[in-house]
C-alpha cells in the first residue's frame, strides 16, 4: 500500500542456510516516490517554453516554499492511448514534469486548459500506480533489492519479521529484468505461503451493546504452494482454539449472561485437548495475537473477515 508518498512492499525473503529452503515475511519501505504529469501544448507549433513558463506558475501553487519542494521538466515524445477522443493518437511532444508524490497533484480546473496547454495528463495516477508502471511490477515476482537499510526498534511500522527501506524507486528491479541474471533464476518457484483461518463468536453485551468475542478459532496452514497443488493433511497445519466465560461479566455487572457447564474442563480433555480457556476477552485476544505473530501469516481468510471480524 502507499502512504504518505511511500509505498510499502510486501513479500517473502529466503532465510539463508535453511534446507529446505524456508522464507519469512518482509516489508520494504520505497523513499522518494515521484508523479510524473504530462503536458499537452495547444497545438503543434506552441513552443515549449510557453509552456514551461505557464506550468511554473501551477507549480508554484502547488508546491509549498520550502526547501526540497523543487520540480523538473523535459520534452519527451508520447503516444496517447486511452478513451478521450479530443486528445490527439498520433505522437506528439509532451512537457514530462517530476516532482516527489508527498506534494498533491494538480486540481481538475489547473489541469487545463491554459494559454499554451491543452490538458495536463495522468494527474489522476497515484503513486503506488507510477511506482508499479515504471518498476514494470506487473503482478506478484521475484524482485532485487539494492542498497536495502534495515529498519529496528521504533522505526518499525508493520508486523513483518523483516523490515527495510531504500532511497530511491530505482534501487528495485524485477529479477527478470536483472543483468546477468540466469534463465534458472528467472523461473524461479513462487514461495509457499502461510495462510490462517479465523472464525469467531460474538454476543452482545446487554449493557455497553456492543459485540464481545466469547469464542475464535484459527487455523494454519504453513506450506500453502502458490504454482502447484498443496499437500493435504496435517503435516503443516496447526490450530489454536480458544474460549472465555461469561461469567465473570453477570459478578461484575449483575447481568444475566451464563458461563460455562460444571463438566467443561473434563469434555475438553476427552473431546478437545486443543481448546483452550482463557479468563477474559482481553487475554483471549492477547493470546490469539501472540499465537499469529508466531506464524506470521501472509493470507487471513473469513467469513466477513474485513467487514466485521477483523475491524
Amino acid at each position: 500500500h502507499e502512504k504518505n508518498g511511500i509505498v510499502y512492499l510486501y513479500g517473502k525473503v529466503a532465510v539463508p542456510g535453511s534446507n529446505p529452503a524456508a522464507f519469512t515475511s518482509i516489508c520494504t519501505l520505497i523513499h522518494n516516490n515521484v508523479r510524473n504529469l504530462f503536458v499537452l501544448p495547444n497545438t503543434k507549433e506552441t513552443s515549449l517554453l510557453d509552456v514551461h513558463k505557464e506550468i511554473s506558475g501551477v507549480m508554484k501553487r502547488i508546491l509549498p516554499k520550502q526547501e526540497g519542494s523543487e520540480w523538473k521538466a523535459k520534452p519527451v515524445k508520447r503516444q496517447y492511448a486511452f478513451d478521450d477522443p479530443t486528445i490527439p493518437r498520433e505522437e506528439r511532444e509532451y512537457l514530462k514534469v517530476v516532482y516527489h508524490s508527498k506534494y498533491p497533484p494538480p486540481t481538475p480546473e489547473q489541469c487545463g486548459p491554459g494559454n499554451s496547454y491543452s490538458r495536463i495528463l495522468n494527474a489522476g495516477a497515484t503513486p503506488m500506480e507510477t511506482f508499479l508502471v515504471k518498476r514494470k511490477l506487473m503482478g506478484p515476482c521475484w524482485v532485487r533489492i539494492y542498497n536495502p537499510k534495515p529498519m529496528e526498534g521504533s522505526m518499525l511500522q508493520t508486523w513483518c519479521k523483516l523490515e527495510g527501506f531504500v532511497e530511491s524507486p530505482k534501487d528495485l528491479v524485477r529479477l527478470d529484468r536483472v543483468e546477468g541474471i540466469s534463465d534458472e533464476a528467472k523461473m524461479r518457484a513462487a514461495p509457499p505461503i502461510v495462510t490462517v483461518t479465523i472464525k469467531m463468536k460474538t454476543v452482545v453485551h446487554p449493557k455497553t451493546h456492543k459485540n464481545e468475542i466469547v469464542s475464535l478459532c484459527a487455523l494454519c496452514h504453513k506450506r500453502v504452494l502458490l504454482d502447484s497443488s498443496t499437500e493435504g493433511g496435517g503435516k503443516y497445519m496447526s490450530q489454536l482454539s480458544l474460549i472465555r466465560p461469561l461469567g465473570l461479566a453477570a459478578e461484575q455487572d449483575g447481568s444475566t449472561l451464563e458461563s460455562f457447564p460444571r463438566d467443561l474442563d473434563e469434555t475438553m480433555k476427552r473431546e478437545m485437548p486443543t481448546l483452550r480457556r482463557m479468563p477474559n476477552e482481553r487475554a483471549l485476544l492477547s493470546r490469539f495475537l501472540t499465537q499469529m505473530g508466531v506464524w506470521d501469516p501472509d493470507v487471513i481468510v473469513g467469513h466477513n473477515a474485513m467487514g466485521f471480524d477483523l475491524d
